[in-house]
């Protein structure tokens, strides 16, 4: 019996697990990362560089609402194909619209079939897989939206991605609530 409770003990956990712990860590060190930055912009880039540390993705984007404006704007955009900023920054409104204005966070992982988002920007981007989450403040409003996506695979995005990315939004607006208190902004 003792040597089959070692034998278990140094039986190595399983994939799933080792990624979770894995993604875990990583949300912590993001955290710690994060809460160092008070300049917005910095604060922004930090959370689209992570991004692309954390997440097999195309295009990364920061749409936030500027005081007095009815729709987010982008405020920071990245592409990994190395595309020119203006196609990175075209997020399809759509999209957006699903994410801020139900506060939820979406997940298509076959946009151009996907039936809620039938708008012509995503075919005319080519986007094949996307996920969205709103940045909330503390007092519940919605300061944007994380959005990324694949233009290269359908499917490239899992529900554990979706949490993962829920999560890094959650850290993230903590950090932008605070960074625009400090700044003097009120949200």
């Amino acid at each position: 019996i003792e040597k089959e409770a070692a034998r278990k003990e140094a039986a190595p956990p399983d994939a799933a697990a080792a990624r979770n712990a894995k993604k875990l860590e990583l949300l912590l060190e993001i955290s710690k990362a994060l809460s160092r930055q008070q300049e917005v912009d910095k604060l922004l880039e930090s959370v689209v560089d992570f991004t692309f540390q954390v997440m097999d993705v195309d295009r990364v984007s920061i749409l936030l609402h500027e005081p007095g404006g009815t729709d987010p704007i982008p405020r920071i955009s990245k592409s990994r194909l190395g595309e020119g900023s203006a196609s990175a920054r075209h997020v399809p409104k759509s999209i957006v619209g699903q994410v801020v204005n139900e506060r939820v966070a979406i997940l298509t992982d076959n946009a151009a079939e996907d039936e809620r988002f039938k708008g012509k920007s995503i075919m005319l981007q080519s986007v094949r897989s996307a996920m969205g989450a709103p940045l909330m403040s503390s007092q519940g409003s919605v300061l944007g939206l994380l959005y990324v996506d694949s233009l290269t695979a359908t499917h490239a995005f899992t529900s554990d991605d979706l949490d993962f990315l829920i999560a890094f939004s959650g850290v993230a607006s903590i950090q932008m609530s605070r960074s625009f208190v400090y700044r003097g902004s009120v949200w």
